[in-house]
């Protein structure tokens, strides 16, 4: 969902990496250093050009990671032992529910995490039959124990 803040982190910047890149390019050929000067062989530009659009994007995405940490409220975690950067976010939710159609049937998915027996449980449900359920936990070092219905 795109919402105003996001749109406006994304154009300051665009505009961001536009007003380093005029920077950059300025006191590049005032000292005359990143200038790519063409050779007939290889290259096909009349004149020399400033190597610097490469660190005015990297420094427009780093002005737009700034403004997207420090004026919504993502909520990132630094300590990675445990689940990664995102252990707050949706994905790691306790269930998760979708309803995807496949020809004329509709099915209901519903996945169920248990985190004490450490297992994943699915729920295929359609609109005629009663759910089905089925089990995945881990039985060993890149193993798993799956129980059908």
């Amino acid at each position: 969902m795109i919402t105003t803040a996001n749109l406006t982190i994304l154009f300051l910047s665009i505009f961001a990496s536009i007003t380093f890149n005029g920077f950059l390019r300025n006191i590049s050929k005032a000292n005359n250093i990143l200038i790519d000067i063409p050779e007939k062989s290889r290259k096909f530009h009349d004149r020399a050009t400033p190597l610097t659009g490469g660190i005015s994007i990297y420094i427009g995405t780093l002005v737009s990671a700034l403004l997207l940490a420090g004026l919504t409220n993502i909520s990132l975690d630094t300590e990675i032992a445990d689940k990664g950067l995102l252990k707050d976010s949706v994905i790691y939710d306790k269930n998760l529910s979708r309803t995807y159609e496949v020809g004329n049937i509709e099915y209901d998915l519903l996945l169920k995490r248990d985190d004490e027996a450490k297992s994943i449980s699915i729920e295929i449900e359609t609109e005629n039959k009663s759910p089905t359920i089925v089990k995945v936990e881990p039985y060993g070092d890149g193993e798993f124990l799956v129980t059908l219905p």
